[in-house]
């Protein structure tokens, strides 16, 4: 239940390449994942000298929280627990700005902005949200994107479940990281490809 994957399961398509190049299991994957960051690329708009790839989406959200180190975080909940547990590892202190149900847990970017105090270093939000499924729109990224650049804060947005939107472009900020030098976006491969055991994960 708590696996969130994909019902419609893997891919046939996917599964036939897989099949169709098995060979390339006896040699050394190029270094600089040349192709899949072409294909990333392709696919969110991302530069690819923005991306980072890694073994799934957990070990990227562990590997950046523990190199930036934060000494204060925002967490826009309720949300995914892992988030926490990560801040906690590393020491964080951190607060939380909550949706409500009152408000159908609908939060907008003037709302977070006004609630985030001025001393923080890493706001962290999921887009759309696991477990309620709001969403910010790209205009609302953009706009907390750009104020949080002016005080040094650094954005998070786990995108992992953006693809089951039926409006994923539109709420996606990956094409975003281009300009902004403060916003950090996960994505991976496991929920909506239901992929879990390929461990493909990558930041932008």
């Amino acid at each position: 239940f708590s696996a969130n994957v994909n019902p419609l399961g893997f891919s046939p398509k996917a599964a036939g390449a897989l099949v169709d190049n098995l060979d390339i299991i006896s040699r050394y994957p190029d270094r600089d994942y040349v192709q899949l960051r072409e294909a990333i690329s392709a696919y969110t708009g991302a530069h690819p000298s923005h991306m980072i790839l890694g073994n799934g989406v957990t070990e990227l959200l562990t590997l950046f929280i523990n190199i930036i180190a934060p000494k204060k975080a925002v967490i826009i909940g309720p949300t995914y627990s892992e988030y926490e547990k990560d801040l906690k590892r590393c020491g964080s202190e951190f607060s939380y700005i909550h949706a409500t149900e009152e408000n159908d847990f609908v939060l907008h970017a003037k709302d977070i902005l006004a609630e985030t105090p001025a001393d923080t270093d890493l706001v962290i939000l999921c887009n759309p949200n696991n477990p309620t499924s709001g969403a910010l729109l790209k205009d609302d990224l953009e706009l907390l994107a750009k104020e949080y650049q002016k005080t040094g804060t650094w954005l998070m947005i786990d995108e992992t479940y953006a693809e089951f939107s039926p409006i994923s472009d539109q709420i996606s900020a990956a094409d975003m990281t281009n300009q902004y030098d403060n916003l950090f976006v996960l994505r991976g491969t496991s929920k909506f490809f239901a992929t879990p055991g390929l461990r493909l994960g990558y930041a932008l």
